[in-house]
């Protein structure tokens, strides 16, 4: 005796509820999701002379020019003799502001070294001037 079997079609799956939920996770892990971590300094900017009236200086003046040459106060010096100068200054005049500028064609990197230079002799008080 022959049993007939009969076949039902299989029911095809539904794509609407799984591109529903793609969809939804995507708006998801696009709101939640931070794509810039921005990070920096704060950098104190000035203008104007560093001298009061009556001749005596108020502040330290550090002159950043091309090559990392570091000028401090009129003498010249290397990136590696700049930081033992400077601090044989800072000792002698602890509360004086120490004066940041760039000079010609002094990269970024090079204000950046002489501003860690400034902060590794023991500078604490550190402002940009601006040209």
């Amino acid at each position: 005796m022959e049993i007939e079997r009969s076949f039902s079609s299989r029911r095809k799956a539904s794509l609407t509820p799984l591109i529903d939920m793609v969809f939804l996770l995507v708006v998801f892990f696009m709101l939640s999701t931070t794509f810039a971590n921005d990070e920096g300094i704060s950098l104190n900017f000035a203008s104007g002379n560093n001298s009061s009236g009556d001749g005596t200086r108020k502040s330290i003046t550090v002159t950043v020019e091309e090559g990392g040459i570091v000028d401090l106060d009129g003498k010249k010096y290397s990136r590696n003799k700049f930081r033992e100068a400077l601090r044989e200054v800072i000792v002698k005049n602890k509360k004086k502001k120490i004066f940041i500028k760039s000079q010609g064609d002094a990269t970024v990197q090079d204000v950046i070294s002489a501003l860690d230079q400034v902060q590794l002799a023991g500078g604490s008080d550190i402002t940009f001037l601006k040209d």
